[in-house]
């Protein structure tokens, strides 16, 4: 979409590396990623935080939420959409979290991980999108609903995510609607310039 760039040799080396067995039904790539802030339709400041994206990453850990994920440069066999595996439309926010989650479930040895930048994700604060729009209380009922839903899945076993999270983002909420803290997108940005 609008903010996501594939680099020319996406396809390339995501075949190469999905071809390898026939047992690969999805796979995602290493990122580049920025978070950009725009004021004024204009780009004002941004970060480099392409070192969210691990050297490793397993199916456990998008459960586990131990490293970054998103879900550009993610690639897939057909047979998911044969299977009927498709994204949540009642969740607002991390639908793409949950939609690994459930290929994740079905096909626990079936993910491989590029270790390779092929991709570069420009996370807009400012602007109309979706993260931008997101508020702190729509992460919490995001956490909450996905927690719901794959709450006895194997993936999620050991998890520390839960219900820290969401204990965090409706804190978050009151604060922000108590006037102490600014919206979501601005304190997203805030803090990860203040590391």
């Amino acid at each position: 979409d609008s903010d996501n760039d594939l680099f020319p040799n996406y396809l390339e080396v995501m075949i190469k590396n999905v071809t390898k067995t026939n047992k690969v039904i999805f796979a995602i790539a290493r990122g580049k990623r920025t978070q950009e802030l725009y004021e004024n339709g204009k780009l004002s400041d941004f970060i480099d935080d392409s070192k969210d994206y691990p050297n490793k990453l397993t199916v456990k850990d998008i459960g586990l939420r131990t490293h970054h994920f998103d879900i550009n440069g993610f690639m897939h066999s057909r047979k998911i959409i044969d299977l009927g595996i498709r994204f949540d439309e009642q969740t607002r926010g991390l639908e793409d979290w949950d939609f690994s989650l459930q290929i994740g479930e079905k096909f626990p040895n079936g993910f491989v991980y590029v270790n390779q930048p092929l991709f570069h994700y420009h996370q807009r604060y400012g602007i109309p999108s979706i993260v931008s729009n997101a508020t702190y209380e729509d992460w919490a009922n995001s956490f909450e609903r996905i927690y719901q839903r794959h709450k006895k899945s194997k993936i999620l076993k050991g998890q520390k995510w839960y219900p820290n999270r969401v204990e965090k983002y409706k804190k978050l909420q009151s604060e922000f609607e108590a006037g102490k803290i600014p919206p979501q997108q601005y304190m997203v940005f805030l803090n990860k310039k203040a590391r």
